[in-house]
This record gives structure tokens, C-alpha cells and sequence, in this order.
């Protein structure tokens, strides 16, 4: 009788396939493991800002952003606090409904994730450079950036150190998201 020799059992996938396997779910894991900071920072880390006292509603709602310093065109959606966790536009930015619209006076509250495609790139601006709001009526509204802050969530005092009209810009910053990147604007004379 023929002598059968024994081979090692090959595997339904070779090493090169496994390893790009292996690789493929750690990238999907780090993009879980992102998102899911960003959730948590916005429920737990991001505290809650005072309710404005506001006037009445004849000022029109802000619907488009664009910063034509970086190219950021963005929808703009109505979003509130509710249960201690900040809404957050799905589709472009956010304007914290309690916060003030454009010619109001007070805070004008903008917000958005940082990613390349939102707030990500207003980490570039720099003074003097224009920021337009689109409101419902169709009218435009200039601001010139007077001035950017990184700050710790805790800090939203700095929504209310000015008495006047001020447009208010935004989003996580820092290592694991855990600062807040601030755009400061002015009404543009």
C-alpha cells in the first residue's frame, strides 16, 4: 500500500487576507469608538446654557452658513437642549434655538461637529475674515471674526461676555474632544 503523506490543513483564508480582515475591523472599530465619543461628549460633557430671555420672535431664523475663507457652506437647522443633551444637525449646523437670530441682540449659538465636512476647518480662521448667515426671509448677514478661543465645556460664560449682537461658532477640540473650539463674530458695519 502506497504511502499517503500528510499535509498541514490549509485555511479557508490566507495570511495577507486575514491580516486585511484583522485591519479592517480595526479602522471600523476606531470609527465606532469616534462617533461614539462624539455622542458622549455632547450628552455628558458639554454643559447646559442658560435659557435667553428672549424678546419676541420677529426676527427671522437663520437657515444657511457659509465662510468663504475655508469654503464651509452649510444648512443651517433649528435644534434645542433637551434632557441635558445638545441636538445636533445631521445635515450641516446647528443654531441653539434659545439662542439669539441675526439683528437680535445677544448670543447667535452655531454649532457642529468637527469633521472636515462641518466645523473641522473653522480651527483656521483668523480675525477680520466674513461669515454669512442666510436667514428664511432671504436676507444675508455679515460678521467679521473678531476673535477665537479654545475653552473647556464648562465655560459657556463665554456666550454671554458680550451685551451686544454676537455670532457664536462652535465645536469639539482637543485631544479625545475634550475642549471646545470658539469662533467669535461681529455684525459687520
Amino acid at each position: 500500500m502506497p504511502k499517503i503523506k500528510k499535509t498541514a490543513k490549509t485555511s479557508k483564508f490566507s495570511l495577507r487576507t486575514r491580516l486585511l480582515l484583522i485591519a479592517g475591523f480595526i479602522f471600523l472599530g476606531i470609527s465606532l469608538m469616534w462617533h461614539l465619543n462624539q455622542t458622549i461628549q455632547l450628552t455628558f460633557f458639554t454643559p447646559h446654557v442658560p435659557h435667553i430671555q428672549k424678546t419676541n420672535k420677529i426676527y427671522s431664523l437663520p437657515i444657511y452658513l457659509s465662510v468663504p475663507a475655508i469654503n464651509l457652506n452649510l444648512p443651517v437647522e433649528e435644534t434645542a437642549i433637551q434632557n441635558n443633551t445638545w441636538g445636533i444637525s445631521t445635515k450641516g449646523a446647528s443654531h441653539l434655538v434659545t439662542s439669539a437670530r441675526p439683528t437680535e441682540q445677544g448670543p447667535i449659538i452655531l454649532y457642529a461637529h468637527n469633521t472636515n465636512d462641518r466645523f473641522g476647518p473653522i480651527r483656521w480662521l483668523t480675525r477680520s475674515k466674513e461669515i454669512v448667515i442666510t436667514t428664511a426671509d432671504k436676507k444675508e448677514y455679515r460678521y467679521l471674526i473678531v476673535d477665537t478661543a479654545v475653552v473647556n465645556p464648562t465655560q459657556t460664560s463665554i456666550f454671554f461676555n458680550r451685551k451686544t449682537e454676537t455670532l457664536y461658532l462652535y465645536t469639539c477640540d482637543g485631544f479625545a474632544d475634550l475642549e471646545r473650539f470658539v469662533v467669535i463674530a461681529t455684525p459687520k458695519n
